[in-house]
């Protein structure tokens, strides 16, 4: 990587990393939003085995590989952003 970025071009990384965490793991978050729709106190304890297995999925990645993986799209996608401003 060529140079540190600024404040805004981290949170850029950071929001990639996020939705490449619920891009892998969308069947379990959709499970979870299933059994929690429609409930309020009960989804605690009666949606506890999908938020469990969702919050794990979500752990295994969200890592430093997985964080350098998304810093790494970000500079790839570097230049796809800096044409498209100059066409605006």
């Amino acid at each position: 990587n060529p140079a540190p970025l600024s404040a805004p071009q981290e949170q850029q990384v950071r929001d990639l990393y996020y939705a490449n965490a619920r891009a892998k793991c969308d069947d379990e978050i959709k499970a979870f939003a299933t059994c929690a729709t429609g409930r309020t106190i009960s989804g605690v304890w009666a949606c506890r085995p999908q938020k469990l297995k969702m919050n794990g999925c979500l752990l295994q990645y969200q890592n430093q590989d997985e964080m350098d993986r998304a810093r790494e799209e970000w500079f790839s996608r570097a230049g796809e952003r800096k044409k498209a401003r100059e066409e605006e």
